[in-house]
């Protein structure tokens, strides 16, 4: 949904740090009290250097999120300012499962440890970049506008980070990429993807002084979120990717040994469609299987499963875009697996209809009627439902689609829909909760072909 006075407000603060300098300084009292909490830490020992914030467990099969066992020593550098307690806590309890909700399944990893309240606790830049980034996830969530908190938290974020910028050393870190990463998951959060855009430019700057993404680690966090943020501009405004690698195979990353016979789902379609589709659809298939057992069995799915997937996946799915506009079906195919891939990588609500290329070209893809089988096209209906069209109501061409495919397939029970939408690319975790919403939504806009 959108939130045209919290894109307003946010748009109207400095943008990034490379864009404009025009930060403004906070008042004394505000400086003294961030001096204060930046030196409290200078002479202690590194506490819990290694323990991360965000022990899971499960008993079921949507895993809940339980509170870290060392989580109030860590936030105690913090006790000056209590209310950023709550935020860096609420970042990391709240926040960051329910939008990255597929790393809830995934293991640590212990390349991930920018994560870590050390860090934080260490680097004011990025724990105001991240207490801008719970509070304005609060603010949306509450469907108002930027509150002056956000906003102080926003000012402090860029000052620092304006002071990092002159060191050749800090300007490049991997703490300095990662305030920007805050930044710019804020800003998607709102639907700003003006300043979103902005802050992936100095962030592909910064990895370019770097030496390029090659000098930082593979499954670095900052490698998975900057390709992430990406790939969410590319179904935005339709752009090619800045991180991509430099040879970009089509191997299959995860589904080494699949062959395409044994893609039945999509036998029909297979003389027609692209083999590095196919190898594409060969990995997701084999990742929502892996994540479905990971639910089942309460046992986390390898941390490289996931770097892989979403670090490879994204990049050959829009080179793909000129060799698959031949084939409606392929286009089609690719379109429904960048879809899949968004409702993976992230879930903010409202962010789908910001995605306007994506949702054109599907709406044109699916207008043009390309011939494949009633029950793929379900699976392509729903996900991009779940994902893009988040309003169903407002897309009536939508509407009738699903009505006159659930009617061809004689499906009337969310039960039955389920079953056939499960013989595709679909993760009980991520997508049975929004796809029984679909189905709900849509008896209640009834068609012909249902009434």
């Amino acid at each position: 949904m959108e939130h045209s006075s919290s894109r307003a407000q946010h748009a109207s603060e400095p943008s990034l740090f490379i864009i404009s300098s025009d930060t403004g300084k906070p008042d004394a009292q505000t400086r003294r009290l961030i001096r204060r909490h930046v030196m409290r830490g200078k002479n202690r020992r590194k506490q819990y250097e290694n323990k991360c914030p965000g022990q899971l467990g499960s008993s079921s099969d949507y895993w809940t999120l339980t509170s870290p066992r060392k989580i109030t020593s860590e936030l105690s550098l913090l006790t000056g300012v209590p209310h950023m307690q709550h935020l860096i806590y609420r970042a990391f309890t709240i926040v960051k499962p329910s939008t990255y909700k597929i790393e809830v399944i995934v293991a640590d990893d212990p390349r991930n440890n920018m994560l870590c309240f050390p860090a934080l606790a260490s680097n004011p830049a990025l724990l105001h970049s991240v207490c801008f980034f719970a509070q304005a996830f609060h603010d949306t969530s509450k469907k108002s506008s930027l509150s002056p908190l956000a906003q102080t938290h926003l000012t402090m974020a860029l000052v620092y980070l304006q002071k990092s910028l002159v060191d050749s050393v800090a300007a490049t870190s991997e703490a300095t990429m990662s305030t920007v990463v805050s930044l710019a998951t804020a800003a998607a959060i709102l639907g700003d993807l003006d300043s979103l855009q902005k802050h992936v430019d100095g962030l592909s700057r910064m990895i370019e002084l770097r030496g390029g993404l090659d000098t930082l680690e593979p499954g670095n966090f900052i490698v998975l979120k900057a390709t992430r943020l990406d790939f969410g501009l590319a179904m935005a405004t339709g752009a090619h990717l800045r991180f991509t690698p430099k040879n970009l195979s089509w191997d299959p990353v995860i589904a080494q040994g699949v062959h395409a016979d044994q893609l039945t789902e999509l036998a029909m379609l297979r003389p027609e469609l692209d083999t590095r589709l196919l190898n594409i659809w060969a990995d997701l298939r084999v990742f929502a299987r892996a994540a479905n057992d990971a639910t089942s069995s309460g046992v986390k799915m390898p941390h490289d499963l996931f770097h892989r997937l979403s670090s490879a996946i994204p990049a050959r799915l829009i080179a793909l875009k000129d060799a698959c506009r031949s084939s409606p079906v392929s286009e089609l195919l690719r379109l429904a697996m960048i879809a899949f891939m968004k409702t993976i990588l992230v879930q903010i609500e409202g962010l789908g209809p910001r995605l306007t290329a994506l949702a054109a070209d599907l709406k044109e893809i699916f207008l043009a009627k390309p011939s494949c089988p009633s029950d793929l096209l379900l699976w392509v209906l729903f996900t991009s439902t779940i994902s893009i069209f988040e309003n169903l109501g407002d897309h009536e061409w939508l509407v009738s689609a699903l009505g006159k495919t659930l009617s061809e397939l004689g499906l009337r029970t969310w039960p039955s829909t389920r079953n056939a939408l499960k013989h595709f690319l679909w993760i009980d975790f991520l997508h049975n909760r929004p796809g029984q919403d679909v189905f709900s939504r849509f008896i209640s806009h009834p068609t012909e072909e249902t009434a």
